[in-house]
């Protein structure tokens, strides 16, 4: 009894062609000719000019914000974080208020993937907002440490109350 039930099909032999090897020595190997252009008058070859690279002068230049959509719950929490820091935010400089915007964003979009899990770790969205809130303690002389852990425990409440409701 065969194994398969089924006709096989037979295949086609492809008609083998018989392979030719060809040795080149390297004293037989010509080198490819260069043709050479000459503009009329000149006598000499035209050569492209380099290309140019632009380097950006600010900051602004440098980082360019992606124009996305941002879900709701993305806006509450950037929202949330961003309570209580306007005297803050209004004494830094146009450069460290980009960075600062920057890592405010990129804290909240991690803390919208850690709201989304089945389990939140409290202390994992806490020390994100601690880590961004020190920023501040390197821009802004004389904030007090204590403050901003406090306003980070705030905020961290906050938030975990937004993905109770």
């Amino acid at each position: 009894m065969p194994i398969f039930p089924f006709k096989k099909e037979e295949k086609e032999e492809l008609p083998s062609f018989p392979e030719k090897k060809e040795e080149i020595k390297p004293s037989e190997a010509k080198p490819e000719i260069e043709k050479e252009v000459k503009i009329e008058g000149i006598g000499e070859t035209p050569v492209a000019p380099p290309p140019t690279i632009s380097v950006p002068t600010s900051t602004e230049e440098v980082i360019k914000p992606l124009k996305l959509e941002k879900s709701p719950t993305l806006k509450k929490i950037e929202q949330i974080l961003s309570e209580d820091l306007d005297e803050i935010y209004a004494s830094l400089t146009d450069s460290q208020k980009l960075i600062f915007k920057r890592k405010g964003e990129e804290t909240a979009s991690k803390i919208e993937i850690l709201i989304h899990q089945v389990k939140i770790n409290f202390k994992k969205i806490l020390n994100l907002i601690k880590e961004w809130l020190f920023i501040l303690i390197k821009m802004v002389p004389g904030i007090n440490k204590f403050f901003l852990i406090q306003e980070a425990k705030i905020k961290t409440d906050k938030i975990l109350n937004l993905r109770n409701k």
